[in-house]
């Protein structure tokens, strides 16, 4: 979905994803500690995330953003995502939450940047509830998601691993 949406909070900048970026956000999206976090954790091929980013980009349910971190020349950190947007039951995914750039990992950011676009969801886009999916096992994400004000809604095994799904309320 092409947008213009750009979100600013504290030191971060969400700006809408664009094709200079994929590459980048592929190698992040491949380290092996960042895609098993991923319900899809195969390596992405170069043509697959050109394949990808054609696809979203006739999307009009899927906004895609880069994280920068606005202190450091707007340096491009992570990525971020509200997909699945529905404005029947004003409702959206969250997801796509990576910090990829290892000097900016535990430095607060995926939580500022988790905060900005719920707010952003919220307010602007007029959601009334937020969804995500996060593997039990991947504590450091399901603390964040947890201090962002996400609770536990249910649970299911994908693939034998157990799988939460958490939501965040307007």
């Amino acid at each position: 979905m092409r947008h213009d949406y750009c979100i600013k909070s504290e030191n971060i900048l969400l700006r809408p994803i664009t094709a200079q970026d994929i590459e980048m956000t592929r190698l992040w999206r491949n380290r092996d500690e960042i895609r098993k976090c991923f319900l899809f954790d195969k390596i992405i091929s170069a043509e697959q995330q050109i394949n990808w980013f054609d696809k979203y980009l006739n999307q009009c349910n899927d906004l895609m953003f880069i994280i920068e971190e606005v202190a450091q020349l707007k340096s491009s950190i992570g990525t971020v995502a509200l997909y699945n947007i529905n404005k029947h039951t004003s409702d959206a995914e969250f997801g796509r939450l990576i910090i990829g750039e290892v000097n900016a990992s535990g430095r607060g950011l995926a939580l500022k940047a988790t905060k900005a676009i719920c707010e952003f969801a919220f307010n602007t886009l007029g959601m009334d509830r937020i969804y995500l999916e996060v593997f039990k096992d991947n504590i450091k994400a399901k603390n964040l998601y947890e201090k962002a004000g996400f609770y536990c809604e249910s649970e299911r095994v994908y693939e034998g691993r157990e799988l939460i799904k958490m939501i965040l309320n307007h």
